[in-house]
């Protein structure tokens, strides 16, 4: 899912508290647990914010930050930003590869980018996979979330959570989910769940049991889904098409939405 399905499309009211920027009360293992029940659920939908300015953001209300090279798995040109705002704690997201977001300004702001720079496409100026070394500030903690993803958090932020972090890793879960588990921790607001509605997949059973619900059907020729004419559909929403059919050395194809 591209984050951009994640921006909340109303305009924040400068008057209107969302939330506290207190990390949420509770032992630190069951807080884990709450965060991995909604991540096994898929109902963890966070909201997001566009990140208009990024020369304009203060250093210090900078909590953390996700960067998606431009050949990254996921979303590659995200950048995503944990930052504190007079409404409470945030997610703000752009995108230099598929957005409008200006990567040379968001190093001004954060340097210690600088190294992971693939906004050029230019190798001379990425060091970091061909064998440069990054320095991290002092007051920052560096993980690497895989995949050309990277995560840098803020110490103060890191041990406050560690607890909460290290019992989840422990558990399995990969630290490509450590920007989200921090996010949630810190209050930021879902989206409505209704936004979800006609996406949400049928997470409340068991995959094994769907996969064998979906081959008795198959079996039985009960698998009859509605087709439409694309060209009835057009124009479409680039962010709601989930899969692509296309049948070679034909003209037509399925697109499912």
């Amino acid at each position: 899912m591209s984050y951009s399905s994640l921006l909340d499309k109303q305009e924040l009211s400068p008057n209107v508290i969302e939330n506290d920027g207190c990390i949420r009360p509770g032992d630190p293992i069951e807080l884990s647990y709450e965060f991995i029940n909604l991540i096994n659920s898929n109902s963890l939908h966070l909201k997001h914010r566009k990140l208009l300015d990024p020369l304009s953001l203060d250093y210090e209300n900078i909590l953390s930050v996700h960067y998606a090279d431009g050949s990254a798995q996921g979303e590659a040109g995200a950048l995503r930003l944990l930052y504190h705002t007079p409404q409470g704690i945030q997610i703000l997201y752009g995108n230099f590869v598929y957005g409008d977001l200006r990567f040379s300004d968001v190093i001004k702001k954060l340097p210690m980018l600088s190294p992971l720079d693939s906004s050029s496409y230019n190798i001379g100026s990425f060091p970091y996979p061909f064998g440069g070394k990054l320095e991290i500030p002092c007051d920052w903690v560096y993980l690497y979330m895989g995949a050309m993803n990277h995560h840098y958090l803020k110490r103060e932020i890191f041990e406050e959570a560690s607890e909460f972090i290290n019992h989840f890793l422990s558990n399995g879960y990969h630290k490509s989910v450590v920007f989200d588990a921090i996010a949630w921790l810190y209050r930021v607001n879902p989206l409505p769940t209704q936004q979800f509605h006609k996406k949400c997949m049928r997470h409340q059973r068991h995959p094994i049991e769907l996969a064998y619900e979906f081959i008795k059907l198959t079996r039985s020729q009960h698998i009859h889904p509605e087709y439409k004419r694309l060209f009835d559909l057009l124009p479409l929403d680039y962010e709601n098409i989930l899969g692509v059919h296309y049948t070679y050395e034909y003209t037509y194809g399925y697109i499912y939405t």
